[in-house]
């Protein structure tokens, strides 16, 4: 890859609506959820029968925190801030875990919505426990997904830590 060649500034991810995830039982029973500050753990949540994901289209932000929502997102408003959140520990009624990345929208430093970015498939109607919120796990696990979510994923070469290279993935789902 040549030092001339521009990464791209542009994700797009396939978030659920907050509204599409709420706690069924629990202190904070019907509500949707929210960012790390307001979760209460061990609530238990559900995926909405009738929840899809959408596309939230992602730029950088020039030399700021956090990302700007894109003109050609599915939700959002366009020039709003997204922040990471935090990534969430959610148990299935089976005690497998789930990873789920909240992502804050921003209006005017004003709270506007949450989305949920699950580094997993949910299922609807099924019992997930909060177990553990991670505000620092959040960008290690955002910059985990968009690597792999790439246009330049499959000219990305991959340094090992005994030095070794690992180049030219041509799937990013198989290691």
């Amino acid at each position: 890859m040549s030092n001339d060649t521009q990464l791209p500034t542009m994700q797009t991810v396939a978030v659920l609506r907050s509204e599409d995830f709420c706690v069924t039982e629990g202190v904070a029973e019907g509500e949707s959820i929210t960012f790390a500050d307001e979760l209460v753990m061990d609530d238990i949540y559900q995926q909405s029968q009738s929840a899809t994901r959408v596309p939230l289209c992602l730029a950088l932000r020039d030399g700021e925190d956090g990302f700007v929502i894109d003109p050609s997102t599915a939700v959002g408003k366009p020039s709003n801030i997204i922040y990471l959140d935090s990534c969430i520990t959610m148990m299935g009624s089976d005690s497998t875990t789930y990873e789920v990345l909240v992502l804050v929208e921003v209006e005017d430093g004003a709270f506007e919505a949450t989305y949920l970015l699950p580094l997993a498939n949910l299922v609807a109607d099924t019992n997930y426990h909060l177990v553990g919120a991670d505000r620092d796990a959040a960008t290690t696990r955002f910059a985990e997904v968009a690597v792999f979510c790439s246009p330049v994923a499959p000219i990305l070469r991959w340094h090992l830590a005994n030095g070794a290279r690992l180049s030219s993935f041509r799937s990013a789902t198989r290691f």
